[in-house]
């Protein structure tokens, strides 16, 4: 059986925010849209295309929803043990297993909007 891995996808909008009000002249205006998906690589992959073609979306960062360890630069750069996180992201990812298994081993997406 595949490695199954759990991936955080954040959209941004169509265009820049060049307000005074913004940090930097070119940030970007923050993302509405926001989704977890659970699953293989290939359906994580498969999942995610379909869901930002059908909305019309731009990817604007992905990252990997998993348990930190010391190795990590997340461990590193907030240089506390991140143990009440990490257990926070066992019981999800328990979650999301169980899920994944009633959904007949297909892909699970999770939408934050």
């Amino acid at each position: 059986m595949e490695k199954l891995i759990c991936q955080d996808f954040y959209y941004k909008p169509d265009g820049y925010d060049n307000t005074p009000t913004a940090k930097s002249g070119n940030d970007l205006t923050p993302s509405s849209r926001h989704i977890r998906i659970y699953g293989t690589q290939v359906q994580v992959d498969l999942k995610e295309d379909e869901y930002r073609l059908k909305y019309g979306l731009r990817l604007d960062e992905c990252y990997d929803y998993k348990i930190e360890t010391k190795e990590t630069w997340f461990w590193y750069e907030h240089k506390m043990p991140l143990v009440k996180q990490n257990e926070g992201v066992f019981e999800k990812l328990k979650e999301y297993n169980q899920k994944y298994f009633e959904n007949g081993n297909n892909a699970v997406l999770i939408n934050f909007r």
